[in-house]
């Protein structure tokens, strides 16, 4: 007879909310039970949607934020009856999270009595999961083995890593190292001079913060000192073509120099926006196309660019900053920092800057680690990933963007073989998939994952 597949989520946040609802959807065709491992026992929270503030929000209307590709229209409906009536909006990420938790409620009534479980605890490693073992365990932080028929590995963004020359600063009342641990930002309200490393979506979420909260001097810096670009509010989506472009480049300079091209022809009504919008569902499919050099060629070159085009800011997010750059409290510099000074003040630090080949010098009470997610694999980022990679079970990336991984998703072990019942979903499989952060994609490849792991099943 077939028995339920126990199904191991390592990771709640958005991932894993999106993966474990779609594998209980298919509970009625297949048994499954699935226990979603996540630290905090609030799936749907994660990172991203952990944050209560308001002036933090989606940076994709309400009308693109199905958990569901099957029902595009959910997230919308969902807004109606909570009072987001505007399928146009931006709306807080906290809205968010509590869409993500009902949705995978949903999701588990409609199955099995019993078919979802969330362990509130962390995830340290797992074992059992070679080649084509029929079962693996996932090992957690008090001592407890979870059994696993599949495990899907949904640890999301890890916390951002401190940049060499900032390690000075460790243990320093002025250093922010994670602005999304609980009440970090809280520790702003008395600063008078704020610097942010990073002018990424991070920084923009810090600099609304301050903004309301504290009368403080604020200095962004970043390598480019680029802001993310702002939507439109008014400009609807127009589908650009853009299939020849793809298949005629055959490097990425070459692809870089028709999008540039592209984005630059007169056309009323046209706007830049467009081609990139139009460019994102093809992302992926040139991305493995590529080789391994021609992606780090990107990673190093033009990474930063497209992420300032492609991850644009809500248009009031915008207005906000621009009205701060006007009044004089935000300045933007490109600038490397290059030392750090914690001083004998226990309140200032001093930091030295690279500016244009001369070193500047600014002091602050306050510096807050912007640089945005660093890769799991990372020494100290996920000991989840970490454990993976040491047993073999996992390989990095040769991007080092994320873990190797097969075309639908499986681990890759050191052997190179894909793991039979170990799938990656999200920002750790981003080495394999460019486009792997952001919800869309991240649904749709929960979608591929439930209908792996739930074919054939398991009898006992």
């Amino acid at each position: 007879m077939t028995r339920p597949i126990e199904v191991v989520v390592v990771g709640g946040g958005a991932s894993g909310a999106l993966v474990a609802a779609r594998i209980l959807d298919a509970t009625h065709a297949q048994p499954a039970r699935v226990t979603v491992v996540e630290s905090t026992g609030t799936p749907g929270m994660g990172i991203a949607y952990g944050t209560d503030d308001p002036d933090h929000s989606l940076n994709v209307r309400v009308s693109g934020m199905s958990a569901d590709p099957s029902r595009p229209g959910e997230f919308t409906q969902w807004g109606a009856r909570h009072d987001l009536s505007d399928p146009t909006a931006f709306v807080p990420r906290h809205r968010y999270r509590a869409y993500l938790a009902d949705h995978l409620s949903t999701a588990a009534d409609s199955a099995d009595d019993g078919a979802l479980d969330v362990v509130a605890e962390r995830a340290i490693g797992m074992s059992g999961a070679t080649g084509g073992s029929a079962s693996c365990e996932v090992q957690l932080a008090s001592g407890r083995a979870l059994r696993a028929d599949a495990v899907v590995v949904a640890t999301g963004n890890a916390a951002p890593g401190t940049p060499g020359p900032l390690h000075a600063l460790a243990g320093h009342r002025a250093w922010i190292a994670d602005p999304w641990v609980g009440g970090a930002l809280q520790r702003l309200e008395h600063a008078h001079s704020i610097v942010m490393i990073g002018t990424g979506l991070t920084a923009v979420d810090v600099i609304l913060t301050a903004a309301r909260t504290t009368d403080a001097e604020m200095f962004a810096l970043s390598r480019h000192g680029l802001f993310p670009a702002a939507h439109v509010a008014d400009l609807p989506l127009r589908e650009i073509d853009v299939a020849e472009l793809f298949a005629c480049a055959d490097t990425l300079g070459a692809l870089t120099r028709g999008l540039v091209a592209r984005t630059r022809e007169p056309d009323e009504g046209f706007d830049w926006r467009d081609v990139i919008d139009s460019v994102r569902p093809v992302v992926n499919a040139y991305w493995t196309r590529l080789d391994d050099d021609e992606r780090r060629r990107f990673v190093t070159r033009l990474a930063r660019f497209w992420d300032v085009h492609r991850h644009r800011m809500p248009p009031r997010s915008a207005v906000a900053l621009d009205s701060l750059r006007a009044s004089g409290r935000l300045t933007t510099r490109a600038a490397r920092i290059v030392g750090a000074d914690a001083g004998s003040s226990p309140g200032a630090v001093t930091l030295d800057l690279l500016v244009d080949g001369r070193v500047e010098q600014v002091t602050a009470d306050a510096v807050v680690n912007c640089t945005g997610p660093r890769p799991a694999w990372r020494p100290g980022a996920n000991p989840f990933v970490a454990d993976l990679v040491a047993r073999g079970l996992a390989v990095v990336h040769p991007t080092g963007l994320g873990l190797a991984t097969s075309p639908v998703g499986q681990l890759v072990d050191h052997t190179g073989r894909p793991t039979s019942n170990a799938f990656v979903i999200g920002p750790p499989r981003r080495g394999a998939l460019w486009e792997s952060t952001a919800v869309p994609e991240i649904r749709s490849q929960a979608l591929h994952i439930a209908d792996r792991v739930t074919i054939g099943g398991h009898t006992v």
